[in-house]
């Protein structure tokens, strides 16, 4: 009895885990989307200031989540956050709002086969 109790510990301990991972992931590319959407808009206007301001904050966020999400995913991942983001950064700083806009298209998108990656399905299984 002792033994099964044990498993049955194990297992709920991995999937509290799961759990725990999927909402974390799903969430942090929630606010990541949310401040890409404010950079798309201040970047449809053309407000400088506040592109710069989105920009840093995007960059601050996608920083402080990056150590977490190195432990749950491949590492090209991360990498392809971080090479898009340059690639707008580079944009914003030559003053090329429809490449910046392009550039954060592509993150959103990539953030959303991410984050349905995470998701529970059973197509993510087979």
């Amino acid at each position: 009895m002792k033994s099964v109790s044990i498993i049955i510990a194990a297992f709920l301990f991995c999937a509290g885990i799961t759990v725990f991972q999927q909402y974390y992931i799903i969430s942090r590319t929630e606010k990541i989307n949310r401040i890409i959407e404010k950079t798309e808009e201040a970047g449809r206007k053309r407000e400088d200031n506040s592109i710069a301001e989105h920009m840093l904050d995007l960059k601050t966020t996608v920083k402080k989540i990056k150590p977490f999400f190195t432990l749950l995913t491949r590492h090209d991942d991360i990498d392809k956050i971080d090479l898009i983001l340059l690639r707008a950064e580079l944009c914003k700083d030559k003053k090329d709002y429809t490449a910046m806009l392009d550039e954060l298209a592509v993150l959103k998108h990539h953030l959303k086969l991410y984050r349905d990656g995470e998701k529970p399905d059973i197509y993510n299984v087979l």
